[in-house]
């Protein structure tokens, strides 16, 4: 009963948690604070704090997605979906 507990309390690593993810499910992280800083209009700077999440899921590569840079951002689109419109 004692190594019950002990397996219980033992923690994923990083890798283990990235080498075992499932293509059936979406992963949301916990959340995280990101700091911005910006110039505002009289030249002063402002730290902007924002809570942030990370959310993955794991797709096939047979799927036909593909990356596409939309200015700053990159975006991942289906191919076959795009075009049957």
């Amino acid at each position: 009963m004692k190594n019950k507990t002990i397996m219980e309390n033992i923690k994923p690593t990083p890798e283990e948690i990235f080498n075992n993810k499932r293509d059936d499910k979406v992963y949301i992280s916990p959340k995280f604070v990101h700091k911005d800083i910006i110039k505002d209009s009289t030249g002063g700077t402002q730290e902007i704090i924002r809570p942030i999440r990370i959310i993955s899921k794991i797709i096939t590569a047979s799927e036909g997605h593909e990356y596409v840079k939309q200015g700053q951002e990159m975006v991942l689109h289906n191919r076959f979906h795009a075009r049957a419109r």
